[in-house]
């Protein structure tokens, strides 16, 4: 699907950008979970807005298995190589997207290490990078103390990063309804998906970005997570654009885990997923800024949308 009406929302949004600015430069960088994407289409779509922006060496974190049924020979599957060739790196997610509350330490770890064939692959053929950076799947760091330093303990014997994420709107809740509203034509409902996607990652930003000041009494360097889909693919390029009008300098994550908070350790078990700054706040009980907040997801009208 190409890009109808895109013309008229990226003016649109940079209208609003005129008075939705930062009282200071927030250093920002991107990532995206789950590589490789169903849709070459969608990562073709969102690396370009990524080279018309000026943003270099987005970390994509991959699953291996989830490349299977299209890889052509050895590892080669398309959108892997499209996003390496593209400029950008690969870090581990582990094999199988495996959820560390329900895997035991032994199990997780066997699937950290079968995803490295895939890491190896894309960083020593062509463009060659540091593939040591973890990103824990759902955001799960461990449901036990127990859990939670022991595969910390194996990452750090390995060599790798733990790839925090400090800023998440919950980008995955636009996903279906923008596919139903997509398959409807729905015009007014994919302008509107597209600016309350928007919208709520700048406020998003906003609010995570007061409450890492609250936590650690400094701005800090933030990492923003996304995914690949149809919303994202067609939302990255006005997403960028809202942010850096706004004065938000795009980082490499390399720079942005150079920041003494990211030494910090909650050390908390926690059931759910919860990006850093909420497992801070909890662990040094920081109450949560009330302006900006962080906003919820429209979760009622995006189940409604596009509905028959």
């Amino acid at each position: 699907m190409k890009y109808f009406f895109r013309t008229s929302w990226i003016a649109l949004l940079v209208s609003q950008c005129a008075f939705a600015t930062i009282d200071r430069e927030i250093e920002l960088a991107i990532t995206v979970d789950d590589l490789p994407s169903t849709s070459l289409e969608h990562t073709q779509t969102m690396t370009q807005a990524f080279h018309d922006h000026g943003v270099r060496g987005v970390y994509g974190f991959i699953n291996g298995k989830r490349a299977l049924n299209s890889v052509v020979a050895d590892f080669s599957n398309a959108v892997l190589q499209h996003w390496v060739n593209s400029g950008h790196f690969l870090g581990n997610h582990t094999y199988s997207h495996s959820d560390l509350n329900s895997t035991d330490v032994a199990q997780y770890e066997q699937d950290i290490d079968a995803n490295e064939p895939w890491l190896n692959f894309y960083s020593s053929n062509g463009q060659e990078f540091n593939f040591k950076y973890f990103r824990f799947p759902f955001l799960r760091e461990g449901n036990t103390l127990k859990k939670r330093n022991a595969v910390r303990e194996v990452l750090a014997k390995r060599g790798y990063s733990i790839a925090q994420v400090t800023v998440d709107f919950g980008d995955y809740l636009w996903s279906a309804p923008y596919k139903r509203c997509l398959k409807k034509k729905e015009i007014k409902s994919l302008e509107w998906l597209k600016k309350s996607y928007v919208d709520t990652a700048f406020k998003s930003l906003l609010g995570y970005a007061a409450l890492a000041k609250a936590i650690f009494d400094r701005p800090i360097k933030h990492i923003l997570l996304f995914h690949t889909s149809a919303i994202n693919a067609d939302a990255t390029d006005l997403l960028i654009q809202k942010f850096k009008e706004a004065g938000v300098r795009f980082i490499s994550l390399e720079s942005a885990l150079t920041d003494s908070a990211y030494t910090q350790n909650p050390n908390l078990p926690i059931g759910g997923g919860a990006n850093f700054l909420d497992q801070m706040a909890r662990a040094r009980k920081v109450t949560y800024p009330k302006e900006p907040s962080i906003p919820a997801p429209p979760k009622k009208k995006l189940a409604s949308i596009c509905r028959d």
